[in-house]
């Protein structure tokens, strides 16, 4: 099996783009060119496996004594785990605890939020342990040994534990079992129903079977569980059921050419929702509209449809901002109509609100400035969009526009609008604080011991230092910018190395989204893995291999075991039924074979490549949604032959995405693969030819 980590020196020999000066994008060795990766000490190693299995026993209520003694065993000895003394302390004082006052003194809670998130291994810790202080409270009134009834700051003390149960994930069995030995007890089983009706009813929702059971009841319950019946989640899908019938409606209505009734049904659907918004998501009825206003502009009702897309944005959640305003400019894009675009843009303040906008907006109003004689103005707002998002699919289509008007001759110019000068961060190993180096023997800890969810963690805490915090300041100085590229340089080395590229590439992706860093050749090197590149060359003898390994990147992040929700297996995410059509013999388990996926995989794409005549996005969009709905979208939907075009009227938006994707990934692979196509027209690219 091949294993390459990052691309080997050697491919860039023998490029003119790659040597030149003006990128210095030729590969050196740098100091801080070193994998976040140590040799572990066995007592690193055992003291990692204490802590995980505590931290796992804490969670279940029932840490047990030999495991709190191994990892207080941790206190006062110098180890990388140190970060977690003040835990330490706190977890020696509440394993003792007996009485109710030991549980004020030394359990109490350090947070009230269920299901909190940090970056803080303490913190996570601290979460735990109060669970398991929690589970001791609650078992120890469930034994109700010399029990004399609650005390006034007992019944406080429930009163912060109970959401934990009621909108928590503690589980509702410990409150269960308390209630049914309270029986013998009704005052006190009273006080403690009082407090849980009261969590559910500013949770808005009702315990659970076990729970009610055991529950005594009172005037408030009655209220909520009234409440409940008219608005539980019964009668809520009956009144999104309706919501959902009255849309399905309106777009067989459009689908039948009844284009009157379809458009007073969805009309209905918005007025329904606008009575019932209780019940009904609200992504959901904006997403309808959208949808059926497509529904008219496939057939061809235009105007139709740019009246419901304008209605829409009415509805949309605020977490929707820049698609709503991308579906106002939908139908004028398909069309290629810039000047329609440009007038929607500034009815509806789009360049006042640029920065708010994603890379696709920003394309689409800025090229129709350019297209209606506002060029400076449009490149201007395109150039910004490229510093902003250079990994963007719309930044590679600006750049081709930039190539195609000739203003630029210089590939090596045309490429540093997305890829900067590659200046490496010169920081030695040997520069990082205690508190660095010391995160980092963690994150080896927990990945050896295959515990990635304190791998993540670990990863975020890095990222949350400085370089005042992060550096030996007596060693050296840099800034904060380059401290933090060379985190996140070697984070994704790290995790490359670790074989979790799903992990390397969002961390890469999120700080590109914040725009944390430049983006240069050398991290463009890193999310772009050439792993199992050999074996695709060798089974793609009549297909670009870089199509397959940049369709590979995004089906399975190299990882030979995935499996999706519906049962694509592999490399390749083949599906077994269509794996079977290659090879009769193959099973599902063959499929994480390498050899196996990818020449059954490269096959197939083969097939779809030359169903399509070699056309790119047909080929990527039916590997994602089947064969059959691409010969419908051809028929119904396409109405021209502009890739972009066409790319945006693809009905799924997973399917946009993937098309996309895909190119993007293309796009970068054939440059990091000395067969750079920054000047071949954007039409050109989208088709597929045959390897030479």
């Amino acid at each position: 099996m091949l294993k390459v980590l990052f691309i080997v020196p050697f491919i860039f020999l023998f490029s003119p783009l790659f040597a030149s000066a003006n990128l210095n994008l030729m590969p050196e060795a740098y100091s801080s060119d070193v994998y976040f990766k140590l040799d572990l000490a066995q007592q690193d190693l055992n003291a990692g496996k204490n802590i995980i299995a505590l931290f796992q026993e804490l969670n279940d209520g029932k840490a047990k004594t030999q495991t709190v003694k191994n990892v207080l065993a941790l206190k006062g000895k110098k180890t990388s785990f140190d970060i977690l003394n003040p835990f330490l302390e706190r977890l020696d004082k509440a394993y003792k605890v007996e009485s109710f006052a030991d549980f004020k003194k030394d359990c109490s809670l350090s947070s009230t939020t269920p299901n909190e998130f940090t970056t803080s291994l303490v913190h996570r810790f601290d979460l735990a342990l109060d669970r398991f202080c929690r589970s001791a409270f609650v078992q120890q009134y469930t034994n109700l040994k010399n029990f004399k009834g609650f005390s006034s700051e007992e019944i406080e003390y429930f009163t912060q534990i109970i959401p934990f149960y009621i909108e928590g994930d503690d589980p509702q069995d410990e409150i269960a079992r308390l209630l049914k030995s309270l029986k013998k007890y009704p005052q006190d089983l009273q006080k403690i129903s009082n407090i849980i009706i009261d969590a559910s009813i500013i949770a808005s929702t009702t315990p659970g079977k076990s729970i009610l059971q055991h529950l005594k009841l009172n005037e408030k319950f009655q209220k909520l569980a009234q409440t409940k019946t008219n608005t539980g989640k019964a009668v809520e899908a009956n009144y999104l059921d309706e919501f959902l019938k009255l849309y399905k409606d309106a777009v067989a209505a459009v689908q039948a050419d009844d284009f009157t009734n379809g458009k007073q049904l969805i009309l209905s659907a918005v007025s329904f929702y606008n009575k019932n918004k209780t019940f009904i998501p609200q992504k959901r009825a904006w997403s309808s509209i959208v949808l059926t206003a497509k529904e008219f502009f496939y057939k061809g009702k235009d105007a139709e449809a740019q009246e419901l897309l304008i209605l829409s944005k009415t509805y949309a959640p605020d977490s929707e901002y820049s698609e709503s305003h991308f579906h106002l400019i939908w139908s004028h894009v398909i069309n290629k109509d810039f000047s329609k675009i440009k007038a929607v843009a500034q009815k509806f303040k789009m360049y006042d609100n640029f920065d708010k906008l994603d890379s696709k907006v920003q394309y689409w109003i800025s090229t129709a400035l350019i297209k209606t004689g506002e060029e400076k103005k449009g490149t201007g707002l395109l150039n910004k969009m490229m510093t902003k998002s250079p990994f963007s699919f719309y930044s590679i289509v600006a750049l081709k526009d930039f190539a195609k008007d000739g203003k630029i001759k210089s590939e090596e110019e045309l490429l540093e609008k997305l890829i900067l000068k590659d200046n490496p961060i010169k920081i030695n190993f040997a520069h990082l604080s205690a508190q660095t180096v010391d995160s980092i023997k963690r994150m080896n800890v927990w990945h050896r011991l295959g515990f990635d969810r304190f791998g993540a963690l670990e990863s975020r805490y890095l990222l949350t230092l400085t370089n005042e915090t992060g550096l030996d300041q007596s060693l050296m100085k840099t800034s904060y910018q380059e401290f933090r590229e060379y985190l996140i340089v070697n984070l994704i080395k790290y995790l490359n190395e670790q074989g979790k590229y799903i992990s390397s590439f969002k961390l890469f992706q999120d700080n590109v989204d914040q725009n944390t860093f430049p983006m240069n050749l050398r991290l463009v090197k890193l999310i772009f893995p050439t792993e199992y590149f050999d074996l695709i060359k060798k089974n793609s003898k009549e297909l670009d291999p870089l199509i397959v390994i940049s369709l590979m990147r995004q089906e399975s992040a190299f990882n030979p075991h995935a499996t999706s929700s519906v049962g694509a297996k592999g490399l390749m995410q083949l599906m077994p039924a269509t794996a079977k059509r290659f090879n009769k013999k193959v099973k599902v388990k063959h499929l994480v074979d390498p050899e196996i996926n990818i020449a059954i995989g490269t096959k197939y794409l083969k097939l779809l490549v030359d169903r399509f005549e070699g056309n790119l996005i047909y080929t990527l969009a039916s590997y994602n949604a089947g064969e059959h709905r691409i010969d419908r979208w051809r028929k119904e939907i396409f109405r021209n032959n502009d890739p972009l075009s066409t790319i945006e009227s693809i009905p799924y938006e997973e399917t946009r995405n993937y098309v996309k994707l895909i190119y993007r990934n293309n796009f970068f692979y054939n440059i990091l693969l000395s067969k750079t196509n920054v000047k071949i027209p954007l039409d050109e690219t989208f088709k597929v030819s045959e390897t030479k």
